[in-house]
């Protein structure tokens, strides 16, 4: 079954649909989405490396001129339409990638067996899922939109950016926070923030992958400033104090935007 999904008004983006056998398909059959022949699987080395150590990739083109971006979802734990937007829209705002950036959307995955989910148990996952790998020219990120709770993470956890190309976010507490799950007007702005947040642990911020130009980390890679989306409370619940007082989604501070040009952005 096709999953349903608008094309955006970005002139730089295509968005691909896939059904969910197509997707198994490519991920035990063939490799050719990713410059294999059939039988071969695919390399999956440097999409399996720690978080940070691929922010050149991200941030310049002499090594990948293209991003792609698959979301794999379980069950009926879909993200809103809105909130891919803001996140292409911000790939496309801090990346250097002229052949544009491209979402493929895949599932649904089972429903998981379990409401709590521990970085072994989202690895597995992607690991028996995920269908896209880097190419020659195409760097390849992967997100696991699950339908329960990161286990024992204490304020509880929007997302997790757990590989240099891989995230998964916790749906159920995402709609925990809104009054009902057809609020979507605060659901969007959680969706949109944890997605944008992974994206920057990817891109190596803070101090994890692009160096400071000065010194503003807080404890594990984050920015001290606490209304810039780097900081740490930008990943777990508390982030709905900001939405609330603000009424908007965080964005990148000046000093997470000045490492990221010393970079090469």
């Amino acid at each position: 079954m096709i999953i349903p999904f608008p094309f955006h008004p970005f002139s730089s983006l295509a968005v691909i649909l896939l059904s969910a056998l197509f997707v198994l398909q490519c991920s035990t059959s063939t490799s050719t989405n990713d410059g294999g022949t059939p039988g071969d699987l695919p390399d999956q080395s440097s999409n399996r490396l720690s978080v940070g150590s691929s922010a050149a990739d991200f941030i310049r083109d002499d090594e990948f001129s293209s991003l792609v971006i698959e979301i794999q979802f379980q069950g009926d734990a879909t993200l809103l339409a809105g909130s891919i937007d803001a996140m292409i829209e911000f790939a496309q705002d801090h990346t250097t990638k002229p052949g544009g950036v491209q979402v493929l959307i895949d599932g649904p995955l089972p429903t998981g067996r379990a409401d709590r989910y521990t970085f072994e148990e989202l690895t597995a996952i992607e690991q028996q899922n995920r269908a896209f790998y880097n190419t020659d020219s195409a760097l390849k990120i992967y997100f696991l939109i699950v339908d329960g709770v990161f286990d024992g993470a204490e304020p509880a956890l929007l997302g997790k950016t757990y590989y240099n190309t891989s995230a998964a976010v916790f749906l159920r507490t995402i709609l925990d926070q809104t009054e009902n799950e057809i609020e979507e007007t605060v659901r969007k702005k959680l969706e949109t923030t944890i997605l944008k947040h992974s994206l920057g642990r990817m891109l190596g911020l803070v101090g994890n992958g692009t160096p400071m130009v000065e010194d503003h980390q807080q404890d594990d890679f984050y920015c001290d400033e606490h209304t810039c989306l780097m900081h740490s409370s930008m990943g777990t619940v508390e982030v709905a104090e900001y939405i609330t007082e603000f009424d908007s989604v965080p964005e990148l501070d000046e000093q997470c935007m000045a490492d990221l040009h010393a970079k090469g952005l």
